[in-house]
């Protein structure tokens, strides 16, 4: 609005590097991981069938570099996964059972609930027997996810910005 060039760059959630899965600092996602290998989280309130989109850190330092590099100064640009986003299924159940079978761990995935179903049915029952830490975990999880999970397919403006990378599920899983 000030009549400075803009260009808006949305990047979805931003994992480790696709190579190694490095990244410096534990994101938000990494809590369910680390609470699933630990057999801390028996229900994680979240639609099996939403996706997570997520792109590896390097991808989106790539597109960024894509922006700057091409001179573009308007716009509005998704940096995403798209139609290659995991589902959570796949991610709780494929991915992170894997990471725990090659860590020798006895790892139960969480049960997948989505959240409205626990917000109507498991907090009500467990109001008076949950410990408050306990329930203060669950509802953190729950606004968590929240944040994460999405419904539909976001848009993705990585052809249109000329990165073509291949963007595959199985890339994204193996990045996460």
């Amino acid at each position: 609005a000030a009549g400075h060039p803009a260009v808006i760059l949305r990047p979805s959630v931003v994992l480790g590097n696709s190579r190694d899965g490095y990244i410096s600092a534990l994101q938000g996602i990494h809590k369910v991981v680390v609470a699933t290998l630990k057999n801390e989280l028996p229900v994680l309130p979240a639609d099996p069938g939403s996706t997570i989109d997520c792109i590896p850190l390097d991808v989106a330092c790539r597109a960024t570099g894509r922006v700057l590099r091409a001179g573009i100064t308007s716009g509005e640009y998704w940096l995403t996964a798209g139609d290659a986003a995991p589902t959570l299924d796949s991610m709780v159940n494929d991915t992170i059972l894997a990471v725990a079978d090659e860590l020798g761990l006895e790892t139960t995935a969480p049960r997948l609930i989505p959240v409205e179903a626990v917000d109507r049915l498991l907090v009500p029952l467990m109001e008076g027997v949950m410990p408050r830490a306990v329930r203060l975990q669950f509802t953190a999880f729950s606004e968590l996810m929240m944040m994460f999970q999405n419904e539909a397919t976001l848009p993705s403006s990585m052809a249109e910005i000329g990165l073509d990378l291949p963007m595959s599920r199985q890339a994204t899983l193996a990045a996460f």
